[in-house]
């Protein structure tokens, strides 16, 4: 489940649909072609065709699920085709993928040991690394007030290396 700000949870309940009636689907399709597919990119386009379910509660999402299959099942299975199709085209315009959670949380990871501080986070991240590659000169302005005439023989002297 996601997390809101405020610590509450919430699924798509269309999301593990939609996988379901994708794999279905390439059960009965030849593992030549089931090999060129990716499952992901398949999904993907399936769910942007298809309405988001969002629950708060367990019932809630178990409700969503039964009502799509017994009211929509015919639109989850027409989205998958085409996720499935779409996902079999070649020449795609967006072919990186994006890094799992696990790998960005890795990365994050890194960054606290290469800088050596423990206090980052994706929240704070760019301004810690900016700070940490801004040559020494460049903060010591930054921190001069523009406005304020008296810093700008101060400014000028940083910036000519004075």
């Amino acid at each position: 489940m996601k997390k809101t700000s405020a610590g509450s949870s919430y699924r798509n309940a269309m999301e593990p649909l939609a996988a379901e009636e994708i794999d279905r689907q390439l059960q009965k399709l030849p593992g030549d072609v089931v090999k060129s597919i990716n499952r992901a990119d398949a999904i993907a386009y399936a769910l942007n065709r298809l309405p988001g379910l969002y629950s708060t509660t367990e019932e809630g999402w178990h409700w969503q699920q039964n009502r799509m299959r017994e009211k929509s099942g015919d639109l989850l299975a027409q989205a998958a085709s085409w996720g499935i199709r779409a996902a079999q085209r070649k020449n795609k315009t967006f072919s990186t993928p994006l890094p799992s959670q696990s790998e960005a949380e890795a990365a994050l990871e890194e960054i606290k040991e290469l800088l050596g501080r423990s206090d980052i986070s994706w929240q704070n991240v760019v301004t810690v690394v900016e700070e940490a590659v801004r040559p020494k000169e460049w903060q010591k302005i930054s921190m001069l007030d523009p406005k304020d005439s008296q810093n700008l023989g101060e400014r000028q002297s940083v910036l000519a290396g004075k």
